[in-house]
């Protein structure tokens, strides 16, 4: 029998109830400050319900000062009022994507797993010929490009520039492609001390607004909690630079066990005391048995992020 997490008491047959897609728990209606009309609007379409408490989640709490400029609906999307800034999440096609992105003053990022970029060129290529307006900039992880061999294949796109930090191991590796119209630079300067990690950084110029951008891979051997220390000190370098900054990679820890493992949260956290916005609420893994969040983007940035 399923237990209510709000108010710990069992659901029977005759509950009504509503089922959150992130921490999958069903909670009594009452329990979920969801009211019949927008329940039944839910229960008529495909959109997903998130609880009070995951929605929660995606917001550094710690960066809320007025709880009146921050307003969380019943579907989990936020909006800051005083900022500007909207963040929504959802799964989408190449036909949903052109239509829910792409304003000039956007930052737009696209963040793949490649799992063997010279396997999957091909493949993200395709992709990329189907959209009407390109990214600004692709962040591959899991390039698997070993250090030892070098690059000894093809990683061109056509229309960006490529840069990439190769792996120790036949595992990992990340990349950064830049489109030709951006002006950029290498940030070698950022300490990213991950220990069993690749890491890549740039700076680069965006509608005439100067933004740091960097993608990592953690390989799952990595001890978490020192890999979110070593973390924090690359984030209080980056907030010192006074630059706003978008931090993306497959980084193989699972945000929806922050309620349930402590390092978990210490990574959540350590992200939150920062003032960083969780983009990323869903799983990105999913298989028949499972799901997991594992590949993160978080930033700290003014103007909108697609």
């Amino acid at each position: 029998m399923d237990i209510c997490p709000k108010c710990q008491k069992p659901l029977n047959c005759s509950s009504k109830a509503i089922y959150c897609y992130i921490c999958n728990n069903w909670l009594h209606l009452k329990c979920s400050n969801v009211s019949n009309i927008q329940f039944a609007e839910l229960a008529s379409s495909s959109a997903p319900y998130y609880c009070h408490a995951c929605s929660s989640n995606s917001l550094p709490s710690n960066a809320v000062i007025n709880t009146n400029d921050v307003k969380i609906d019943y579907l989990g999307l936020a909006e800051m009022k005083n900022e500007d800034i909207e963040v929504g999440f959802d799964y989408h096609d190449t036909d949903s994507y052109q239509l829910n992105t792409h304003k000039k003053e956007n930052v737009c990022l696209f963040h793949v797993n490649m799992r063997r970029l010279r396997k999957n060129l091909e493949k993200l290529s395709m992709i990329l010929a189907d959209l009407q307006v390109p990214p600004q900039i692709i962040a591959p992880s899991e390039t698997k490009i070993y250090k030892k061999q070098g690059v000894n294949v093809s990683t061109s796109l056509v229309g960006y520039n490529f840069l990439h930090c190769d792996s120790d191991t036949l595992a990992g590796g990340v990349g950064i492609y830049i489109n030709n119209s951006l002006s950029y630079q290498l940030r070698n300067d950022i300490p990213t001390t991950f220990g069993n990690s690749e890491s890549l950084w740039i700076e680069v110029c965006i509608c005439h607004k100067k933004c740091v951008i960097g993608v990592i891979y953690r390989h799952p051997n990595n001890d978490i909690h020192t890999f979110t220390h070593n973390l924090s000190e690359t984030l209080h370098y980056l907030s010192n630079s006074k630059l706003p900054f978008l931090i993306c990679g497959d980084i193989n820890i699972n945000l929806l066990q922050q309620d349930t493992m402590l390092s978990v949260r210490n990574y959540v956290n350590t992200y939150n005391s920062y003032n960083c916005l969780d983009l990323i609420t869903k799983p990105t893994r999913i298989t028949t048995t499972s799901s997991t969040l594992i590949d993160h983007i978080y930033t700290l940035i003014c103007q909108p992020v697609s």
